[in-house]
């Protein structure tokens, strides 16, 4: 607004100067034809008509001048105005797009940080009749989330559809690469999408230390349905797909006959295993007594952390009584470029107070999706 004003002052000033110097011509002129009266009239004087006309002619030159002069310092103006307009506009329309993108940014890192912030906290309630809860892995609405994100592609290959973030193969396990669910509670279970924070299309729950079958259900989305039952540690396959988000890596995986994306912060290909008792009682000094398997989980968990509290420590498998009772916890996360985490097999003798003494740990492999295992187990 205030350029504008100054813009349109600039053109009054430099119309005013024109108008100005029009009259002094204008003046001139009249000035020369009295002139030119008076001595065709007064033969007798002939000094002062010609000495008033030289001084008026002198003062409508000067006028002229003065005019002419002003007139260039507004047309000066007025173009520097009109440059100062120019960039003012431009600048303005960089700010604008700069804001709307901030703002873009903004909303999506939003989006995102609460997605994470879920991951973090643990499984949110559902709505499903089996009372069980859903580990969320990112959030519907987020900016990314394309317009195929519906349950056509439940059955059928995602790769030539639409999909939000950017291939990332490089990131992801080979086709075929077996996988299990892994940081999940054992009460929870993860979503798998039609497409990356799209809508969910199963939900994959670990049963471990049940009925002595260990597997990985498959139920519908929307109620407690079994669409399928595989194996614990390599029925769920890659595909190969892998696809980055800014804050999310997403893998495409077949879960039987059905195909569907899932977060990759839950999914690891398992190593070897391997007796790791002695090596943990000797760090506690002692074999750990708990009031509940859980406890006990939580302190062989912590010891098999060391000192990182940093690390992410998850009760994964039912807590089980009987003759040998046993828990599953997975520590993961680890500050280590080839081993991702552990899958700890925790077995118990209960005493008559209802305490739980450790007997015995197992510790599995959890390696990087995207090294995989060795023919040996060990993670490459």
């Amino acid at each position: 607004m205030a350029v504008s004003s100054a813009l349109a002052t600039s053109r009054r000033s430099l119309l005013a100067s024109g108008v100005a110097a029009v009259i002094a011509v204008v003046a001139l002129i009249v000035v020369l034809v009295s002139g030119s009266d008076s001595d065709s009239t007064n033969d007798g004087n002939d000094s002062s008509p010609s000495t008033e006309v030289a001084e008026l002619l002198a003062d409508a030159q000067e006028t002229v001048a003065a005019a002419q002069a002003a007139a260039s310092r507004a047309q000066e103006a007025a173009t520097q105005v009109a440059a100062a307009v120019s960039a003012a506009e431009q600048t303005a329309a960089e700010a604008g797009a700069a804001a709307e993108l901030a703002r873009e940014s903004a909303a999506s890192a939003a989006l995102e940080a609460a997605a994470a912030s879920r991951l973090t906290a643990g499984a949110t309630p559902d709505d499903d009749t089996t009372g069980a809860a859903s580990t969320e892995d990112s959030t519907a609405t987020e900016n990314e989330s394309a317009s195929t994100s519906g349950s056509a592609q439940a059955n059928n290959s995602t790769s030539n559809v639409n999909l939000p973030g950017e291939p990332d193969n490089e990131s992801g396990p080979a086709t075929g690469t077996g996988l299990a669910v892994i940081g999940v509670d054992h009460d929870s279970s993860l979503n798998v999408r039609a497409v990356p924070v799209g809508d969910v299309v199963a939900r994959l729950s670990n049963s471990i230390n049940v009925d002595s079958e260990s597997a990985v259900i498959v139920r519908a989305p929307d109620s407690p349905e079994r669409l399928a039952t595989l194996d614990l540690n390599t029925g769920v396959t890659a595909t190969g797909n892998t696809r980055k988000l800014r804050t999310t890596v997403w893998h495409e995986i077949r879960m039987g006959e059905r195909l569907g994306w899932a977060s990759s912060a839950f999914l690891s290909p398992l190593g070897s295993t391997s007796d790791v008792t002695a090596d943990l009682i000797e760090d506690l000094d002692e074999a750990p007594t708990a009031a509940s398997l859980t406890e006990l989980a939580q302190i062989v968990a912590q010891a098999a952390a060391g000192e990182d509290s940093s690390l992410r420590i998850v009760v994964s498998g039912t807590p089980v009584d009987g003759d040998l009772s046993e828990v599953t916890v997975d520590v993961l996360d680890l500050p280590d470029d080839s081993i991702r985490g552990y899958r700890l097999q925790v077995f118990a003798e209960k005493a008559d107070s209802g305490s739980y003494t450790l007997r015995s740990v197992e510790s599995t492999l959890v390696c990087y999706s995207h090294r995989g295992v060795s023919d040996s187990g060990a993670c490459n």
